[in-house]
């Protein structure tokens, strides 16, 4: 193995990939994102709800040949015992002599074939919880009510919904990735992929990973749907909102189209200069509670609709 390839296999920022190399013999490095192993019988085999989790994610670096299989990983992962149990019991590769050697007597790819799918198959995700949860707010999301602190906790949840589903489907497509490209033309005309069981093998842990990716990309439609509901159901209360300013703007322009004879004809009399009907020509004050009935029953008469209505518009 040439140095730079050491040094791929070896690094921590790539994962779930797989490179075939023709210099050197052939043989094929990758990395692989597996769910830590807890010890208990029960705790390793848990599908985790959330595969992005740095604390669970073991990476597991492989260099395979056709001869030997080397894995490099910190701690003990999900799928590694599931692997060896595995191919020592269902191996096609392996005869009757062969059965008393155990592992050694499997062949490489086979090996590699086993620890991929039962890696692939424990980081599948329990799907159940997000989609109960993204039915939860699909349903809570025109529910709403328009204030600041609702509003702000409800894209709070979306946004934590949505980052979830992010990171756990990019995990699987990367699984799923890995396992189109264990399968491709390439791999087929090498020792990786040449076994008939083994492809099938592939196919069936990407058969098992095709379904999950499905309901999570249902699963991020419904959360786009419902984040699309929410934000038409701002803008229609803010449309709503602002048709009812514009309505009291028009019942206030009338109040003030009626009102303004009314203030032409007070500011007029209270000029400095000379109106009819003053003080000092009448004898009485008929004129001036004339002036004043005359000013009340035009206001009475104009006012009467557009207050009729305003009052209607507040009572619906």
């Amino acid at each position: 193995m040439q140095p730079s390839h050491a040094d791929a296999v070896l690094a921590s920022d790539i994962h779930d990939v797989a490179e075939l190399q023709a210099g050197h013999g052939e043989y094929v490095v990758g990395c692989l994102a597996c769910s830590r192993d807890r010890g208990g019988p029960f705790l390793s085999s848990a599908p985790t709800e959330v595969a992005g989790d740095s604390d669970e994610v073991v990476l597991c670096s492989f260099a395979c040949d056709e001869r030997r299989l080397l894995t490099l990983h910190a701690s003990p992962f999900v799928g590694l015992s599931e692997a060896l149990r595995s191919a020592e019991c269902d191996c096609p590769a392996a005869n009757a002599s062969s059965h008393s050697e155990g592992v050694k007597a499997l062949s490489a790819a086979a090996l590699l074939c086993a620890l991929v799918c039962f890696t692939c198959e424990a980081r599948l995700p329990d799907t159940t919880p997000l989609v109960t949860e993204v039915d939860c707010i699909d349903e809570m999301m025109m529910l709403v009510a328009p204030g600041k602190s609702d509003q702000t906790d409800m894209l709070r949840r979306v946004a934590l919904l949505r980052r979830r589903l992010s990171s756990t489907t990019r995990q699987l497509r990367a699984k799923e990735g890995l396992l189109q490209e264990l399968v491709g033309p390439t791999m087929r005309t090498s020792f990786v992929s040449r076994d008939a069981s083994v492809v099938s093998s592939y196919r069936e842990a990407f058969d098992e990973l095709w379904p999950v990716l499905e309901c999570l990309e249902c699963a991020s439609d419904a959360v786009n749907h419902a984040s699309l509901n929410f934000m038409y159901a701002i803008s229609m209360r803010m449309s709503q909102a602002s048709a009812g300013f514009d309505y009291q703007m028009m019942i206030i322009n009338k109040i003030v189209t009626v009102c303004l004879p009314a203030n032409l004809l007070c500011s007029l009399f209270g000029m400095n200069c000379r109106v009819a009907w003053q003080a000092d020509e009448q004898a009485d004050l008929r004129a001036f509670w004339g002036i004043i009935g005359l000013i009340s029953l035009w206001l009475a008469v104009c006012l009467f609709r557009p207050v009729r209505d305003f009052l209607r518009w507040r009572g619906a």
